[in-house]
């Protein structure tokens, strides 16, 4: 649905409502109304970038722990 060139932010939220949305409701059949709150796309772009920022500070700690000064001198 979002492989398109040119989609601004009212086509996107148009394709969650009428597209996404409704096949999420679907497989939520029976676990309860309040669980497709989850699935609100302001709440998952929140998700995503809190989640992405977390993976880039994991990312840099990474490098980090690599460059703990154990080098051996190429001299």
């Amino acid at each position: 649905y979002f492989m398109r060139d040119g989609l601004d932010e009212a086509a996107v939220r148009r394709i969650w409502r009428h597209s996404v949305l409704p096949y999420i409701e679907e497989r939520l059949f029976g676990q309860g109304s309040d669980r497709l709150a989850d699935f609100a796309l302001d709440k998952l772009r929140r998700a995503t970038v809190s989640g992405n920022a977390a993976a880039d500070d994991e990312a840099e700690g990474d490098v980090a722990s690599a460059d703990d000064g154990d080098h051996e001198s190429d001299a």
